[in-house]
C-alpha cells in the first residue's frame, strides 16, 4: 500500500482476509489516506482508527505519518496473532502496559505476558525486538517496512504453501 502512496489507517485483525487460495487480503480503505498527506507535507492530522490498534500520536491529538501508524497497527495485529490478546489496551503513555515499553522496562512488560501464557515465555529474543521496533513510543525510532521485512523474525521459517492449504482447509471444514 505505502508504496502505492496509500496509508491504511485502520489496520486490525478485522480488515484482514483471506482469499480462496488464503492469501491476505487487506479490506476497508474507509480511512485510507496519500501517505504523502492531503497537503503534501507528509503529515496526516484526522484522529482516528481503532483505539486499540492506534499509534500513540494519534492518541495524544499530534500530527503523524500515516505509513509510521500503521507499522505500529501491523506490530500489535502480529502480537494477537500469536497470542490470541492484544500486547495492552491501547498504545498511549497512559496504558500500564505500553507505558512499561516506553519506560525502558520491557523486561517488566514481557514477563507480565509469560504470566499470561502460565508462565512460558512463548517469545522470541527476535520477535520482541520486532514487537518493540514496531510499536516504538517515537516515531523516528520505529522500524519502516523495508526494516520489517528485512528483521531476522521475518527471514524464519515459514510454512510451505501446501501446509498453510492444508491447515486453513481442515479449519474451515470444523467451521462448515
Amino acid at each position: 500500500m505505502h508504496s502505492l502512496g496509500v496509508c491504511h489507517r485502520d489496520l486490525k485483525p478485522e480488515n484482514l482476509m483471506l482469499d480462496h487460495h488464503y492469501n491476505l487480503k487487506v479490506a476497508d480503505f474507509g480511512f485510507a489516506a496519500p501517505v504523502r498527506g492531503r497537503d503534501g507535507s507528509g503529515k496526516l492530522y484526522t484522529q482516528l482508527g481503532t483505539k486499540g490498534y492506534m499509534a500513540p500520536e494519534i492518541h495524544m491529538n499530534k500530527a503523524y505519518e500515516g505509513a509510521q501508524v500503521d507499522v505500529v497497527a501491523f506490530g500489535i495485529i502480529m502480537f494477537v496473532a500469536l497470542t490470541q490478546r492484544p500486547p495492552f489496551a491501547e498504545a498511549s503513555p497512559d496504558d500500564p502496559h505500553y507505558r512499561l515499553l516506553i519506560g525502558k522496562r520491557s523486561d517488566m512488560f514481557w514477563t507480565a505476558h509469560a504470566e499470561a501464557e502460565d508462565g512460558d515465555d512463548i517469545y522470541s529474543k527476535e520477535f520482541k525486538n520486532l514487537f518493540e521496533g514496531c510499536v516504538a513510543f517515537n516515531p523516528k525510532e520505529r522500524l519502516t517496512v523495508a526494516q520489517i521485512r528485512a528483521h531476522p523474525w521475518m527471514k524464519g521459517p515459514i510454512p510451505t504453501l501446501a501446509s498453510v492449504k492444508e491447515e486453513f482447509d481442515q479449519r474451515k471444514a470444523v467451521v462448515d
